[in-house]
């Protein structure tokens, strides 16, 4: 059972005028020209200021100058055999943007080459059809890729370098095939180097035979700093279909993400380099006797890396960390692991590995496998962790970290390791500050003490009541989806009321009632059922004291 106190103050009402000034949107002063570019029916010879007077090609696109505000359209539904080159540069206020117009499938080009700053380019194709040389090149400051699809090259699909302030949002990266399944080389889904301020956000890459994420290929002294990937989806499986000189059925990829820093020269006095991964889904690195020790998460040397709400599964390794050139600083936290030969590999005596909250669930052969030296363990932290059907591992000496049962977890088998609401990992676990939300955001703790593993268990129903004179104010959320035909009921226990006990009948979208005529001063239980076919599916009970005096301290627990 979990308590919930509630301290209301009432001291009268007061009325407070005010006046809101909103600010207006600000016009494009700059305003800028459209220019529309249509395969099937423009002229090279038009104005291409007009749907009805386009360009044709996307030379002629080449050739213009564009100055900051301008917009260039390609048609939906057409397709270029040639490269886009753009080295015209817009401003922070007013970047210039390449995007697309009309109806049907967004319109293809062969290739992308960046050398203009502030630049925008969306609802765009990229497709290299099968071709070496990067697909997409940025070198350029503060461009944004956004609604775009990468695909079919035989190098990497969106290589940024010296690139500053690049956002790649909403973006599908897939099939950068180089070499063969018995001859592997790398092809990379996005590759950063020299580059600070990065954000990767809502980017699918699958069917990379590199990395789908690879920083800093060059080990150039310029680290990469403020790296932020999240809400991404990187994975890996058999191919459907061949691919140059990769066949039906094998499985490309060495990593999801692998860091680099600076060479044997320099990396001692280069900067630590910075990433943050969160809300990450990624797997299907299974082991293939091709790439030794193959790693969804391959992160070495010089970093400092915090991996936040990730899920990993059905790979080989899911964290391959090393302790070398400078140490790989990770923090795992909110993480959800299983289906792995390994759930984490250390390796050269790794230090400062720090594991919070995370739940390790089925199908893991080894927890944590150590090689090349252990002697960074004694630097690690592993608090509230949850390991189903397994001891905690031997580094992870804090009575905070649990094993777990299959009942603990809302269904186990099916990889879902919410808390059931009989767990017994609820308010065991140790305070973190830095771990204040569990992995769907849900602030910690929820209850008494922190629950353990990667979710805080939240109560599917909550109800809340507020004392005034002689009556309870409920007010209530839910956390499912209830059927329409389910009612509420409220049950009270203490003096009636103007509503007799039970109150029946509630429609399903009610969240508030009132209870009146109660007697002041006394303490009353009040239980909410969500009702189904007369039985109740949903309880929860507060209990509250009603009273008129305008300064009180009620307490409302649970």
């Amino acid at each position: 059972m979990r308590w919930r106190i509630f301290l209301v103050t009432l001291i009268g009402l007061a009325l407070v005028a005010c006046s809101t000034v909103r600010a207006l949107p600000t016009a494009d002063v700059a305003g800028g020209t459209t220019y529309y570019v249509s395969q099937d029916s423009g002229s090279d010879g038009n104005t291409g200021t007009s749907a009805t007077d386009a360009w044709q090609t996307v030379a002629k696109v080449n050739s213009e100058g564009f100055a900051p505000g301008d917009t260039v359209l390609f048609e939906r539904g057409n397709s270029w055999d040639e490269d886009l080159d753009i080295d015209d540069s817009g401003t922070a206020v007013h970047p210039i943007t390449f995007s697309s117009y009309g109806s049907g499938t967004e319109p293809i080009i062969r290739r992308l080459t960046i050398d203009g700053d502030y630049t925008v380019f969306e609802n765009i194709t990229i497709d290299h059809q099968k071709l070496s040389g990067d697909t997409v090149r940025v070198r350029a400051q503060n461009v944004t890729l956004r609604d775009m699809i990468v695909r079919n090259g035989a190098s990497d699909g969106i290589d940024a370098s010296d690139a500053d302030g690049l956002l790649i949002d909403s973006v599908l990266i897939h099939h950068f095939l180089a070499g063969s399944f018995t001859n592997q080389q790398d092809a990379h889904g996005i590759v950063a180097t020299d580059i600070q301020g990065l954000t990767i956000r809502n980017a699918e890459i699958h069917h990379v035979s590199g990395d789908s994420f690879q920083a800093d290929p060059s080990r150039s002294v310029n680290v990469p700093m403020d790296i932020l990937i999240e809400d991404a989806h990187f994975w890996t499986g058999p191919l459907d279909a061949d691919f140059n000189d990769w066949n039906v059925g094998e499985v490309p990829g060495e990593n999801a993400i692998d860091t680099k820093v600076a060479d044997d020269d320099d990396w001692p006095t280069a900067a630590r380099a910075t990433f943050t991964i969160r809300n990450i889904v990624a797997h299907g690195w299974v082991n293939d006797d091709f790439i030794s020790n193959r790693a969804v998460f391959n992160m070495k040397e010089k970093i400092e890396a915090v991996f936040d709400g990730v899920t990993v599964y059905d790979a080989e390794i899911g964290f391959r960390i090393r302790g070398t050139r400078g140490n790989a600083n990770v923090t795992i936290q909110n993480a959800v692991f299983y289906n792995l030969e390994k759930g984490i590999r250390a390796e050269d005596d790794l230090q400062n590995l720090t594991v919070y909250n995370s739940t390790f669930g089925g199908g893991i052969d080894t927890l944590v496998q150590t090689a090349g030296g252990a002697g960074g363990v004694g630097s690690w932290e592993w608090l509230n962790n949850a390991f189903l059907d397994s001891a905690p591992p031997s580094q992870a000496t804090d009575g905070s970290n649990k094993t777990a049962v299959s009942t603990d977890f809302v269904d186990a088998g099916g990889h879902d390791y919410h808390l059931a609401a009989s767990s017994t990992l609820l308010d065991v676990g140790a305070a973190i500050a830095a771990v204040a939300t569990d992995r769907d955001g849900n602030g910690r703790p929820q209850g008494s003490s922190y629950d353990v593993g990667a979710y805080e268990f939240v109560s599917q129903l909550q109800l809340v009541g507020s004392p005034d004179d002689e009556t309870i104010f409920l007010t209530w959320s839910v956390n499912t989806t209830l059927p329409v035909t389910a009612t509420w009921q409220i049950v009270y226990d203490g003096p009636v009321g103007d509503q007799p006990s039970p109150i029946s009948g509630l429609a399903a979208g009610t969240r508030s009632y009132a209870l009146t005529g109660l007697t002041n001063y006394t303490l009353y239980d009040v239980t909410l059922n969500a009702m189904l076919s007369g039985a109740p599916v949903l309880t929860d009970t507060v209990s509250v004291m009603p009273t008129d005096l305008l300064v009180y301290l009620p307490v409302v627990q649970k």
